[in-house]
């Protein structure tokens, strides 16, 4: 996959693709000096049609938020004889299993091959260190993070239940607490951990189990329709031999 810094791109294209995903929208909006530094980790990733995002069995530290195109998702390498498990559409986040758990990743993820330019916002999670290690991230930043991938893994699980009953029916789905009011500590984000930990092993097993059987608020589509505009600009000028930095000032975000 191509990758370009996003100090690389002018702050007039990076805002709305930015406010198109709500971690980093709230964040710039409540932390500004944490998104500032968060970014310094952060890519914008175009993948070709059929080319794989994340492989199975790899280990890496990055989470993805498709901003264009669609993406497969596989539960082996052998992409060509085996089943697609589901699709991540633009707005999704991906790959935050493997970040969590601290493993190698439980799927291959591929550049929908119907799609000409598919293009990631990837954040490498390393930054965060180790849960209760607050150096570079702080505690209401991980809180915010972790609320987030409950809400990811809520709405995985929910999707299976409705396309899978009679696998749902023998596993209990279980309950979520983002703990919204909860006080800002330490324990609030331990057991936002915790629930985050229980539902990405619930719904691993699930697609384990699927496998081998065989979409928004009218705001929210005018956030996306913004990014996907920018993105096509940071497209078309690289298409035509521009420096990206010239479209509008450096990046000052």
């Amino acid at each position: 996959m191509q990758a370009t810094i996003l100090s690389d791109i002018p702050s007039s294209l990076v805002t709305p693709i930015l406010d198109s995903v709500p971690f980093f929208a709230n964040l710039g909006r409540s932390q500004p000096e944490q998104l500032r530094t968060l970014l310094r980790y952060c890519r914008l990733f175009e993948a070709e049609a059929g080319e794989e995002v994340t492989r199975k069995e790899d280990y890496d530290s990055w989470v993805y938020f498709s901003l264009r195109g669609q993406l497969q998702v596989y539960g082996d390498t052998d992409t060509e004889n085996s089943p697609i498990l589901s699709h991540i559409a633009p707005g999704e986040m991906f790959g935050a299993i493997a970040v969590l758990k601290g493993c190698v990743r439980s799927a291959t993820v591929v550049a929908d091959p119907v799609c000409q330019h598919t293009v990631l916002l990837g954040m490498d999670y390393s930054p965060f260190g180790e849960l209760m290690d607050f150096r570079l991230i702080n505690l209401e930043t991980k809180l915010h993070y972790y609320r987030m991938v409950l809400r990811v893994l809520a709405k995985h699980l929910v999707n299976l239940k409705i396309d899978f009953p009679d696998l749902a029916n023998q596993k209990k789905l279980p309950r979520f607490d983002l703990m919204e009011k909860a006080l800002v500590n330490r324990e609030t984000l331990q057991s936002l951990y915790n629930q985050a930990v229980k539902g990405a092993d619930i719904l691993v097993a699930w697609n384990k189990v699927i496998e081998s059987v065989s979409p928004d608020s009218p705001s929210r589509a005018e956030l996306q329709k913004a990014a996907i505009h920018a993105v096509d600009q940071i497209l078309d000028a690289r298409e035509e031999g521009k420096d990206i930095k010239s479209l509008v000032s450096d990046f000052t975000h």
